[in-house]
């Protein structure tokens, strides 16, 4: 498990070429990309951290497809790539992080019809509510609260959720083993 962040072609090439030598070819990759940097508040945005969220949430998964789909070329394979519920609905998290997974989802579409002669898969899961410390971070909870803090968000989670609980990264793994 290696990450990438701000959508650095050299950190990428790395990673894929030292898998296809340790592995001799890659046949999966999984970008997964979800930290958000830039404030919620549109009023509040500069530009420099317009650019780092995009890097890190759009730009990463375009160049790391890119850099998998030569790797996959001739053999196959498959990309998933996590975009989230905010990329289909406004408001649930800031609009710069919402534009980019919707980005993340349309992209996934471009790239699987393009991919698909080469027998490259290309799907995306959209994550809603999930427990993680992700949402501690953008929540500010104290140190020393997080279990508390994650015991909460799973009963409130858990209430406004049709399957009556929260969800568990375990969820997203079970998703992206299937897919």
């Amino acid at each position: 498990i290696v990450g990438v962040t701000g959508g650095k072609q050299c950190e990428i090439d790395v990673l894929v070429d030292a898998t296809v030598a340790w592995r001799g070819r890659l046949d999966v990759l999984f970008n997964n990309a979800g930290e958000t940097q830039a404030p919620a508040s549109l009023l509040e945005l500069e530009p420099a951290a317009l650019r780092a969220e995009i890097d890190t949430l759009l730009t990463s998964v375009v160049l790391a497809t890119r850099k998998a789909a030569l790797a996959m070329r001739g053999h196959g394979g498959v990309i998933l790539n996590c975009s989230s519920t905010a990329a289909h609905r406004a408001g649930s998290q800031s609009a710069v992080y919402s534009a980019a997974k919707a980005a993340v989802s349309h992209f996934t579409r471009c790239a699987a019809l393009e991919l698909a002669e080469q027998k490259i898969r290309v799907n995306a899961i959209s994550p809603g509510a999930i427990v993680t410390p992700l949402f501690l971070k953008a929540l500010a909870v104290p140190a020393g609260r997080e279990s508390e803090a994650l015991d909460l968000l799973r009963e409130v989670f858990g209430k406004a959720l049709p399957a009556g609980r929260a969800g568990e990264p375990a969820d997203i793994a079970a998703a992206a083993a299937f897919l």
